[in-house]
């Protein structure tokens, strides 16, 4: 179950970030914003798609890793998953996003120790 559980955990995860996209961007109270302190506007979401894209498939073949449907590594997955995402919170930082820094330093957490329950039979 906990395995289950983790794995729906990346892929929610994962596509939260696709929120970049959503119509709603222009609104100042809309957190997941392309105001970044590090790149132009013109390069900010060239940027995000180039970064997003494999988060999101790092994050799905990590969770059938995670729940046995394919013999991958998970462990590089989940880190890999994790610092790509950290490295978009730092890149279009937002403090309503606090929470997904902590998840996805979660992630990485988990990446490295990897408890055996984790691990797909």
């Amino acid at each position: 179950m906990l395995r289950v559980a983790f794995g729906a955990l990346l892929i929610a995860h994962a596509l939260v970030h696709l929120l970049w996209l959503a119509p709603n961007a222009q609104d100042p109270k809309w957190p997941f914003r392309f105001d970044s302190w590090a790149l132009p506007a013109k390069a900010a979401r060239r940027f995000y798609l180039i970064v997003v894209t494999p988060l999101i498939v790092a994050s799905a073949l990590a969770a059938l890793a995670v729940w046995g449907l394919a013999s991958l590594p998970a462990g590089p997955l989940l880190i890999g998953a994790g610092v790509l995402s950290l490295l978009l919170l730092a890149v279009f930082p937002s403090r309503q996003l606090l929470l997904g820094c902590l998840i996805s330093a979660g992630i990485v957490a988990v990446g490295i120790t990897l408890p055996s329950s984790l691990v797909g039979q």
